[in-house]
């Protein structure tokens, strides 16, 4: 799988842009045997996001020195949406409780 990770990724390659070298990836449930299947999720901070493009494309939130709770937006404690700037169209979150 991380042989699959582009080599040139920088703080400052564009939210979006292709994360893999080659295909995207199945999520988990569709296995192949010609295709790897990856799962589609990840804790950020006070919730868990969701969605093919986590893996797929090239998430701010992956940058150096930046945290994966870094692309959700709180308030006063309470969680309010995702930073469209850190995380593409296509990932979803929810609250943990």
């Amino acid at each position: 799988m991380a042989k699959l990770v582009r080599t040139n990724l920088t703080n400052s390659t564009p939210l979006g842009s292709p994360l893999l070298t080659r295909v995207p990836l199945q999520p988990l449930g569709q296995p192949s045997p010609d295709r790897h299947s990856v799962g589609t999720g990840i804790i950020a901070g006070y919730t868990y996001v969701t969605g093919s493009n986590l893996i797929n494309q090239y998430q701010k939130i992956y940058g150096l020195g930046v945290l994966l709770g870094d692309g959700i937006v709180l308030r006063y404690g309470i969680l309010l949406r995702a930073d469209s700037t850190m995380m593409s169209s296509g990932c979803s979150w929810a609250t943990t409780s």
